[in-house]
């Protein structure tokens, strides 16, 4: 992953999860300038807020490591598998 990529990530979590910059900092007790950072990649999120922000974006912490577009992707395979009989 580039050094780009979980700033843009980030945001499209956020804006999926349809809070804004404002109402997540409050949420964490920071600076919305922190968190327009770490959008930005000039800062960088922290590991301890990275669950803090998972907890307030409602969604578990491995999935801001991943593009909200894969996730849905993969739900989506999982629910097509799900209808199978792959027993022989």
């Amino acid at each position: 992953m580039d050094k780009n990529e979980l700033p843009r990530r980030l945001r499209k979590w956020r804006q999926r999860s349809g809070l804004t910059q404002d109402a997540v900092a409050e949420a964490l007790g920071v600076s919305h300038t922190l968190v327009s950072q770490w959008e930005s990649g000039k800062k960088n999120l922290l590991l301890s807020r990275l669950f803090d922000l998972a907890d307030v974006l409602g969604v578990p912490a491995h999935h801001l490591l991943q593009d909200p577009d894969e996730v849905d992707a993969g739900r989506e395979i999982a629910g097509a598998m799900d209808g199978l009989d792959l027993a022989e």
